[in-house]
């Protein structure tokens, strides 16, 4: 009976131990190797920006299941990211077309970034009113900051007096 606290005491710090370094591992989340063909020009659309040399293409002989092609607003296609099958539509709005030159890989969720900084992605969200998850297409345009009206000047406090 009495040699119950050191044990309690080595199994508390192993359980301390482990947990620590559990915390701060090092997940790998390195990208996977891209092969280092040449990149080809992309060819301008009507309204597009100026053509850039994309790092990024799809091997015209590559096939894709439909169920894996994410449409882009100039027709062409590309698969899926991060696990979706049957993607949302995208919804890219007024702005012209950019094509992909790179992908993207965060912690947690894989982008395409586009040449003029556009970022698009396909994930699985839970709907709680579906009760499932669905396939959601996000569509990120770079924009100018906008000033908020009322909010506080820098360095202050509380609503902006006129």
């Amino acid at each position: 009976m009495g040699n119950q606290k050191p044990i309690a005491f080595l199994i508390l710090a192993g359980l301390l131990g482990g947990g620590a370094w559990w915390t701060f591992r090092t997940p790998d989340l390195a990208p996977p190797k891209v092969s280092e063909a040449s990149p080809r020009p992309v060819k301008p659309t009507e309204k597009g920006p100026v053509p850039v040399t994309a790092a990024f293409q799809v091997d015209a002989k590559a096939v894709i299941p439909a169920e894996e092609r994410l449409l882009m607003p100039d027709g062409s296609f590309v698969p899926t990211l991060n696990g979706v099958k049957n993607p949302a539509k995208i919804a890219w709005g007024s702005t012209p077309y950019s094509p992909i030159v790179r992908k993207q890989f965060d912690p947690t969720i894989t982008w395409y970034v586009h040449a003029d900084g556009t970022y698009t992605t396909t994930m699985m969200q839970w709907r709680s009113d579906l009760g499932r998850e669905d396939a959601v297409t996000l569509c990120l345009h770079p924009a100018a900051p906008a000033g908020i009206e009322g909010a506080p000047d820098e360095g202050t406090v509380g609503p902006t007096k006129k």
